[in-house]
């Protein structure tokens, strides 16, 4: 599995990031404190682990704070000989797409996507 793209919206303190991937290699993310780092890597846990519907406590943490928003995201991922487009809000307006490329189109949403 290698992610392509990582795009987070209302997501903790980020208002809005995208950051893209190369094609091949090792990938290794670098900044600062508090620039956002892990915030990335637990918004893949999340997508992949949580439904839109869930109230556990890992996304009641990513919520901003003080705004009546859902935290969003979205990646861009192949597996193998597939390559989709996955996104999921909570909270407000709950939804899950998953948007597959490849090798041959396909949309599901809902359960059927996270699933």
């Amino acid at each position: 599995m290698r992610i392509r793209r990582i795009k987070v919206h209302n997501y903790a303190g980020i208002t809005e990031a995208e950051v893209s991937f190369p094609s091949e290699g090792i990938t290794i993310v670098q900044g600062p404190n508090e620039a956002g780092k892990t915030s990335l890597i637990e918004a893949v846990d999340l997508i992949l682990d949580l439904q839109d519907s869930s109230n556990h406590r890992r996304v009641k943490e990513v919520i901003p704070v003080g705004k009546d928003v859902g935290p969003e995201v979205e990646i861009d991922m192949t597996a193998g000989v597939y390559e989709f487009t996955y996104s999921k809000r909570w909270k407000r307006s709950p939804e899950t797409v998953l948007e597959i490329s490849q090798p041959a189109r396909e949309q599901l949403t809902g359960r059927d996507a996270h699933d």
